[in-house]
């Protein structure tokens, strides 16, 4: 998931709410920009604990989808974070929405 926006920038955070630690590969991709991969990498997260993995500028006058990914054990998850000051075009959202498979 993404921080709420704060100095101009929105971070990725990582939560493991296991009792055993885990790894994660993750990509966060841009789906408002031909789906270009902003943000990727690999963690180790601790035992029910949270870790803020990255940081991505934040522009309330720019709208932008952003679809997480994540892989764990070989199990792979995604979300997304809407980035950007309302309101948004319902239109466009459900095109994102479907180009992410959600």
């Amino acid at each position: 998931m993404f921080t709420e926006p704060d100095n101009w920038e929105i971070g990725l955070v990582a939560a493991n709410d296991r009792m055993a630690p885990v790894r994660i590969d993750y990509v966060v991709k841009d789906l408002s920009a031909s789906g270009n991969v902003v943000l990727q990498g690999q963690a180790d997260l601790a035992s029910n604990s949270a870790h803020r993995l990255a940081a991505l500028k934040y522009s309330m006058g720019e709208k932008h989808f952003y679809l997480i990914e994540w892989e764990e054990d070989g199990v792979r998850s995604r979300n997304h974070y809407l980035a950007g000051t309302p309101p948004y075009d319902l239109d466009t959202y459900r095109r994102w929405m479907a180009e992410a498979g959600l």
